[in-house]
């Protein structure tokens, strides 16, 4: 049985991407897969050998990085399972394995997962409270916390405005989202605002912060404040009264504060979330009521326990849950 890890979207993994591919790799073979690489340099993985085409295509496996099914079009490798691998929150060694994509456009997306007899605990109190604690990130940079917040406030999370999250999963210019959602919710409330643009909205390397600042201001009136930069935002959810965000990934670290979530572009865990589908709707989405702490603690504990994945041994419990081991020894 044969595995092709292909840098389709990202080639160059010898930074921090790394210690997950490394991981992913080990599970295959593990589980019997011969594992070549095609077109991808990762730390760790250097005895791995090249694909050749000649004899790796078609393969069994095929993982791709980063991407989804709707980029597969053209020349691309045959094989009999398709899967994608993305790295997340909350940190450089957790990621996923999913036979649509990542994120919002991913399996548990479209089928509802079987989460509600999850047991929320031990998980929230070890392994959550651990990563609240030490503010762990999947930035792998270190994140300045706030502290000049108001008591109680609605907050706003911002995603970069060309990642494909914004761009693929869901459409449309988000950054006129973020214009468009803000002053709606100022005018049902009179509680703050408070919006967290991402970490990288000015890019990965960027020198300095004009288009955040810029974004800033467009964003910023009465009852409104904004932050941007390399913040900390675990020390933003706290005091904060419900989260509004599109498909963001930070939605995982809203529900370690169990925190209500008010989102639209339906992400993967649209299921616990209030589902803002109109503009019109942000004043019922407001009245939280709807919330339900612990089907979102079920719910997460279920994200953890089977679908995201960071351990050898979990590697492989997904992998197997996937078919892989079916194939394996057919």
């Amino acid at each position: 049985m044969k595995a092709v890890i292909w840098g389709y979207k990202y080639d160059d993994m010898r930074a921090s991407w790394a210690p997950a591919m490394q991981t992913l790799v080990k599970g295959l073979q593990e589980l019997g897969y011969e594992v070549v690489l095609k077109g991808l340099t990762c730390n760790g993985l250097t005895d791995v050998r090249e694909f050749d085409p000649k004899t790796d295509n078609p393969c069994d496996v095929v993982v791709y990085n980063h991407c989804d099914i709707s980029h597969l079009k053209g020349n691309i490798v045959k094989a009999a399972k398709t899967l994608f691998f993305k790295p997340t929150i909350p940190d450089l060694k957790h990621f996923t394995i999913d036979e649509m994509g990542y994120g919002p456009y991913s399996a548990i997306t479209y089928e509802r997962p079987k989460y509600e007899l999850t047991n929320p605990e031990p998980f929230f109190s070890e392994k959550v409270a651990k990563w609240k604690a030490e503010r762990t990130n999947k930035f792998s940079a270190e994140l300045e916390a706030v502290s000049d917040l108001p008591e109680d406030y609605w907050l706003v999370l911002g995603q970069c405005v060309a990642d494909e999250t914004v761009t693929r999963h869901d459409f449309g210019d988000h950054r006129r989202k973020l214009l468009q959602i803000v002053p709606e919710i100022r005018r049902w409330s009179s509680i703050p605002v408070v919006v967290k643009l991402h970490p990288y909205m000015d890019g990965t390397n960027a020198t300095t912060t004009d288009y955040s600042e810029q974004v800033a201001k467009e964003l910023t009136r009465d009852g409104v404040h904004v932050h941007y930069g390399k913040l900390d935002i675990h020390s933003m959810l706290p005091r904060a009264k419900a989260v509004f965000l599109a498909n963001s990934g930070a939605g995982i670290e809203a529900m370690m504060h169990h925190k209500p979530i008010i989102s639209w572009g339906c992400p993967e865990y649209h299921w616990i979330t209030y589902n803002l589908r109109h503009l019109a709707d942000v004043r019922r989405a407001m009245d939280l009521r709807w919330f339900d702490r612990e089907k979102q603690a079920r719910w997460l504990a279920w994200y953890y326990g089977e679908y995201c994945v960071a351990s050898l041994e979990d590697v492989k419990a997904r992998l197997r849950r996937l078919g892989l081991d079916k194939m394996a020894r057919a």
